[in-house]
């Protein structure tokens, strides 16, 4: 750790200096550099200035405080600090993470969130859009919650992509402790735990509801899959409508409890609706895309015939009907037997798609 990153983190450590004023001192001083001279500080209170008096005879401790808890550090003013983050208003001074933090692409990144309490519907909804969006090549953000959350970080490393778990506790600490195995699979699947606590902190329930600025700012757009009308993720959408980011709901039954909040957050043109991933996946360009797959092993000749008419897109079964010539009920015959296969998916709209 060079001299002023150590700097940073031993002022970020004093009594009374916080992301707010170590922000503050950063833009008035223009640069770290400058604020580690701190040449010309007598328009500063006494107690900022011994707060930087003792931030440098605080700094050679800081490499035993970072062996202590094993984690790695990125500061605002650095340059791999996550570009879209640093545009939020109450970005954290310093993030804490593990893994490799640089080699993540934001601007190809959705964070999806949802209730902890989630139902079939809400399962089969996060479980379907996360697979697509995985498949469209881009990593997924979340909290590592119970429920939604965590269905988003499975299903994203079941499908070989790239997941970020932004955590309430320090990134070197599980949280929740029963999701231990699924930090450890985060981290070996080349995924990244964040978090802005310090190590040394202890996690108390506001912590829960900071996060959310996390998520919602690290990434353009926020898919909210499940949530009631009392919930966290309700927080981080609105954060990201805040952030001026992309934000996206999925609607339910007026009478479900659980997505009540969902359909709030469409209703206050807060989030775009969205059916199927192609509503959102069309916003980055990628309504024509492809998805490259290869060809299961011992289909029909009419099996082959359904399968590459889905390769561009969903398609229900009338649409499949007028551009195969299969008749309807034997249409329906096979597309039964490749779902039952696990070839096929039939959407929530009644499409079928590619599994």
């Amino acid at each position: 750790m060079d001299k002023l990153a150590k700097f940073s983190l031993s002022l970020l450590l004093q009594k009374g200096i916080g992301s707010s004023s170590f922000k503050k001192l950063l833009s008035k001083f223009g640069d770290i550099d400058s604020l580690f001279e701190n040449k010309s500080i007598s328009d500063l209170n006494l107690k900022i200035i011994k707060a930087l008096s003792k931030a440098k005879a605080d700094m050679n401790r800081m490499d035993s405080y970072i062996d202590k808890y094993k984690v790695s550090m990125v500061f605002i003013w650095q340059d791999n600090y996550p570009l879209l983050l640093k545009e939020i208003p109450d970005a954290p001074a310093v993030l804490f993470y593990l893994g490799d933090l640089e080699s993540i692409n934001w601007d190809k990144s959705i964070s999806i969130v949802g209730t902890r309490k989630y139902t079939d519907y809400g399962k089969r909804i996060t479980t379907e859009f996360t697979k697509d969006i995985v498949s469209a090549g881009f990593a997924t953000v979340s909290g590592m919650a119970l429920g939604i959350d965590s269905i988003v970080h499975k299903q994203t490393l079941k499908d070989n992509g790239r997941t970020v778990a932004v955590l309430a506790s320090s990134a070197h600490i599980p949280t929740p402790e029963s999701n231990r195995s699924l930090y450890k699979s985060i981290l070996d699947s080349n995924g990244v735990i964040i978090s802005e606590t310090f190590p040394h902190q202890n996690v108390l329930p506001g912590m829960f509801a900071q996060r959310n600025h996390l998520i919602a700012g690290l990434t353009k757009a926020t898919l909210v899959t499940e949530a009631p009308i009392k919930s966290g993720s309700l927080i981080t959408a609105n954060l990201a409508f805040e952030y001026n980011r992309l934000v996206y709901a999925v609607p339910g039954d007026i009478y479900r409890e659980s997505i009540i909040g969902n359909n709030n957050l469409i209703k206050q043109n807060i989030a775009k609706l969205v059916n199927i991933s192609g509503d959102l996946l069309e916003d980055f360009g990628l309504e024509s895309q492809k998805i490259q797959r290869k060809l299961p092993i011992g289909l029909t000749k009419e099996g082959k015939s359904i399968y590459d008419l889905l390769s561009s897109k969903p398609k229900s079964i009338d649409e499949m009907g007028q551009e195969s010539g299969i008749d309807i009920n034997n249409l329906i015959k096979i597309c039964f037997e490749l779902e039952i296969q696990g070839i096929l998916n039939k959407r929530l709209d009644g499409k079928y798609s590619l599994s």
